[in-house]
């Protein structure tokens, strides 16, 4: 979900990334 402003975008990706990391650390069990 990417809502883009002013120097906004790069934010959102990498707190997405952030959530699918955690996530997927969750399921693997690292």
């Amino acid at each position: 979900m990417k809502i883009c402003r002013v120097g906004g975008c790069r934010v959102r990706t990498v707190r997405s990334l952030a959530d699918i990391g955690s996530a997927l650390q969750e399921i693997t069990g690292w």
